[in-house]
């Protein structure tokens, strides 16, 4: 569409999911038949969904009711972001892993294990990966400060806690950065090569003429 984004594939954008592993499901609906139309549908649905999961086990996790945690799951099927995905797909890439996020970071504080505290770092790189990083340093600092106000009298003993998993554990946090550094590349080489020059985006520059 030469008159959308000046032309410029709108799913191809750097910072538009296209690192995302969960893009792929896409091709996979392309691969077994589908048109790109109904796999794209699939895979917003498929994936709003799986926010929408996220968010049931977080409010579970805050309400510790599963009856009031359902509730909480569907007031959120019928807001307003239920609908909003169809047409902003930035907010489903920000809304998806920020609510695994905050579950496993929740679930990571009560139990301490393995597991949870992966899930928060996979999250976080899912969050790199999907839109701008500064939306993900946004969520952190945002979920912190709520956490703090709620866990207050914990803070201690959560900080307490994590040291004490941490020496348990060095081979997670190890692991972790070292995920986190390898995600990173790809956005830091695109940064890299668009301060130089090297990227032609046409929405940035009009009066180019294309090669040939």
């Amino acid at each position: 569409e030469p008159f959308t984004y000046a032309g410029r594939p709108f799913l191809a954008l750097i910072n538009g999911g296209m690192l995302s592993p969960f893009i792929f499901l896409i091709w996979i609906g392309t691969f077994i038949g589908l048109t790109y139309y109904q796999a794209y549908i699939v895979f917003i649905l498929f994936y709003f969904f799986l926010g929408a999961l996220g968010f049931y086990v977080l409010s579970r996790e805050v309400l510790k009711s599963d009856f009031y945690a359902f509730l909480a799951y569907a007031a959120l099927l019928f807001s307003g972001i239920g609908l909003m995905v169809f047409n902003q797909i930035y907010l489903l890439f920000i809304f998806v892993p920020s609510m695994w996020f905050a579950a496993f970071l929740v679930r990571f504080v009560r139990r301490f294990q393995k597991s949870d505290f992966l899930g928060v770092f996979f999250s976080a790189i899912i969050m790199e990966l999907s839109y701008y990083p500064f939306y993900l340093l946004t969520v952190c600092i945002v979920f912190a400060l709520v956490f703090a106000l709620f866990y207050v009298r914990r803070l201690k003993f959560i900080f307490v806690r994590t040291l004490g998993f941490l020496k348990a554990n060095p081979w997670c946090l190890v692991f972790c950065f070292l995920a986190i550094i390898i995600a990173s590349m790809p956005l830091f080489m695109y940064k890299m090569r668009d301060s130089r020059g090297e990227m032609i985006a046409p929405v940035r520059h009009p009066g180019c003429t294309p090669p040939g």
